[in-house]
């Protein structure tokens, strides 16, 4: 099997950063088998017609914002898996992959965005969590009949829309030391995020409609919020942040 190890000379330095780097995929070898990515901000694209035929294993060792639909077109892809800390995963991910075996995320996610995550994947069987997810809006698998279901040691403080996953109580996750690490590591990345939102407004507002649940959970643990809550109004001084009610508030009378 043949891997390939993205170097940093192949990544693009990004305006303002979290890991600050944006890997360009069609740099990837589009022979290998195997893809291991480093620590990075986001992708450039999808590979979905970049011309992956050989692809069989990606793995991510961490990513701020991986965009929808990331998988789309990879008909050899049989695992994805994440080793490392995750702030959005982007929705649509995982849907029509014919030979799809299971997905493992390692590490800890802020955010898995969209409702849609595992569609007619017919070999898919293991999804497999180790680690805190904050907020979950993926449904169940649908039209995957190997499913076999999740697994893992794993808490979820906010489920959306899973039907076999129960939603771990802000109490327990509060006791145990790896997840309020991980819940201060994710504080803390999204108010720099909120800090950047003017060089970044597309970024920043995927932590927006959050906030108030947020920075709620922060309080049940302890944190000390004002950073946050600074970064968070300075980030809504911006229109694009603004709800349709706020727009017609700030209009001219």
């Amino acid at each position: 099997m043949r891997k390939v190890i993205l170097i940093a000379t192949l990544c693009i330095i990004y305006a303002f950063g979290l890991n600050a780097q944006i890997i360009e995929v069609d740099s990837l070898d589009k022979t290998a088998t195997e893809l291991i990515l480093p620590k990075c901000h986001t992708l450039s694209s999808t590979f979905e017609g970049k011309g992956f035929d050989n692809l069989r294993t990606i793995t991510f060792q961490g990513i701020d914002f991986l965009p929808g639909e990331t998988f789309k077109g990879l008909q050899k892809l049989e695992e994805v898996i994440f080793n490392g800390d995750n702030l959005n995963i982007g929705g649509c991910q995982y849907c029509d992959l014919p030979k799809l075996k299971r997905v493992v995320m390692n590490g800890n996610t802020f955010l898995v965005n969209g409702s849609t995550a595992v569609v007619r994947c017919p070999e898919f069987e293991t999804f497999e969590i180790n680690g805190l997810i904050t907020y979950s809006e993926m449904s169940d698998p649908s039209d995957s009949p190997k499913f076999k279901g999740y697994t893992g040691d794993f808490a979820m403080l906010y489920n959306g829309n899973s039907e076999m996953i129960t939603a771990t109580p802000v109490t327990v996750v509060a006791k145990d030391p790896r997840y309020i690490a991980a819940f201060k590591r994710q504080f803390s990345q999204v108010a720099d995020a909120l800090s950047h939102a003017e060089n970044d407004s597309k970024f920043a507002s995927r932590f927006i409609w959050f906030n108030s649940q947020f920075e709620d959970l922060a309080k049940q643990m302890g944190l000390e919020i004002s950073a946050y809550v600074q970064a968070y109004r300075k980030a809504k001084e911006n229109p694009a942040f603004w709800t349709k009610l706020e727009t017609i508030q700030h209009s001219p009378a």
